[in-house]
This record gives structure tokens, C-alpha cells and sequence, in this order.
């Protein structure tokens, strides 16, 4: 064992990172059997075939609902179908943020818990006003 520096593959256990030319996989992906490249491609038609099954079905739904004497289901599913042929129109959410200058992520819990907070100041500060 070397004592003064670790070796290339010592290095990758204990830091997690190769060194240049130095491979994590040098053998590559294993090939497919001609067995599993059956099942792939006998998968994908079964999944094909039970989409256009279903498209069917469902093109037919989207019309009764569009066809319906109720306002409410007709719009709904006018709306379902614009949204999904145009995409949904952008959201625009505006306000103060006191927190760090970038946010990444902003979850829907994280969204109430800010709404909770604004609308609990507002509430002070009613009850502090003259």
C-alpha cells in the first residue's frame, strides 16, 4: 500500500471523484441480449397499441363533455383541451420575498406558509392602527 499518496482508485473511494482518464464504467454498458431486445421492442408495441385503444375512448368522452347542456362540463372540457393543445397560460405571482436573493425551488407548502404569514402581519397590523 502506498503511504505518501493514495492511487487512482483509492483516491475515487475516498473523495467520490475519478482523476482524469480514469473511467468509472471502463467496460461500457453491457450489451442486450437478443432476449431482452425482444421484450423492449414487444413492450413498446403492446404500450402503442393500448394508447391508440385508449385515444380512441378518450376523444370520445372529450366530445360528450363538449357536447353537454351543462355549462360548467362543457367549459371544463373546452378548457382541459385548449390547455393541453396551447399550454396553460404563465402565471405571473408578484410580491416581496425576504430571503435569500435566488430561489431554486418554491413548493406549495412553502407558498402557504408565506401566504399564512403576510395575511397574520396584516392582521396586526389592522389591529395596531389608530
Amino acid at each position: 500500500m502506498e503511504s505518501g499518496s493514495a492511487s487512482g482508485e483509492n483516491r475515487q473511494r475516498m473523495t467520490g471523484w475519478f482523476p482524469p482518464g480514469v473511467s468509472g464504467n471502463p467496460g461500457g454498458r453491457p450489451r442486450r441480449t437478443e432476449v431482452e431486445k425482444l421484450t423492449v421492442k414487444l413492450t413498446r408495441q403492446e404500450a402503442q397499441a393500448s394508447v391508440e385503444r385508449l385515444m380512441g375512448k378518450a376523444i370520445q368522452a372529450v366530445e360528450r363533455a363538449l357536447k353537454s347542456k351543462d355549462p360548467a362540463i362543457s367549459l371544463r372540457a373546452a378548457v382541459e383541451v385548449l390547455d393541453r393543445g396551447l399550454g396553460k397560460a404563465t402565471q405571473r405571482i408578484e410580491g416581496t420575498f425576504s430571503g435569500p436573493e435566488t430561489v431554486t425551488h418554491v413548493t406549495p407548502e412553502m407558498l402557504k406558509l408565506a401566504a399564512q404569514r403576510l395575511l397574520a402581519a396584516e392582521a396586526t397590523d389592522v389591529e395596531t392602527r389608530p
